[in-house]
């Protein structure tokens, strides 16, 4: 029985990991985009201004 509640966990760890990386790769994902609209809106702002 030990084996079988050794893979088990095993099972489970592997599980977390994956939810883990999941929720890091969302918070990576929005964070990058949060930068991008940030350099748009920087950018957008500067050509508004050198148009003046």
């Amino acid at each position: 029985m030990f084996p079988f509640k050794e893979t088990l966990n095993k099972a489970r760890l592997t599980a977390l990991y994956a939810i883990c990386v999941q929720i890091f790769r969302h918070i990576a994902q929005k964070s990058l985009a949060r930068q991008l609209r940030s350099r748009q809106d920087s950018a957008r702002e500067q050509r508004s201004v050198a148009l003046r």
